[in-house]
């Protein structure tokens, strides 16, 4: 019986960029007679039982920053085996709540500053009204 020894096609490294919440595809596409048992890990733990193929892919969706990380893809046959590394970065999405939170918060003090000068104006323009003279005509000349 004649055989190859199990190779990766495309490299043994590559880099890829996602943001939270994106799906992504790891691809490992094997070569080899007989058919190269494929395995992935992260982080040397593994993450799918051992299977026998061409193509396997190891679909992330919903990803989020802990999956960031090296993840290897590891085709053995009899013959030899091969390892691709998949190294993943995970750009966090941008909080928009971080940013309108400082915007509220200082909407909100406008608000209470000009709330304190409606009630200094009105209480000002109550004393003056209080304190001002009163004209009375003489009703006694007459």
């Amino acid at each position: 019986m004649h055989g190859s020894s199990s190779r990766i096609v495309g490299g043994d490294l590559a880099s890829v960029m996602t943001r939270e919440g994106d799906k992504v595809s790891l691809i490992c596409q094997t070569d080899g007679k007989p058919d190269p048992t494929l395995t992935w890990t992260k982080e040397n733990r593994n993450l799918s039982n051992p299977k026998q193929g061409r193509k396997h892919t190891h679909l992330l969706t919903l990803v989020r920053e802990e999956d960031a990380g090296e993840y290897r893809c590891r085709a053995e046959n009899p013959h030899g085996s091969a390892n691709k590394t998949f190294r993943l970065v995970v750009q966090s999405t941008p909080n928009h709540m971080g940013t309108m939170v400082p915007l509220l918060v200082g909407l909100f003090l406008l608000k209470v500053f000009f709330c304190f000068l409606l009630i200094l104006a009105t209480f000002w323009f109550s004393n003056r009204q209080k304190k001002a003279p009163v004209m009375r005509e003489d009703t006694t000349r007459g």
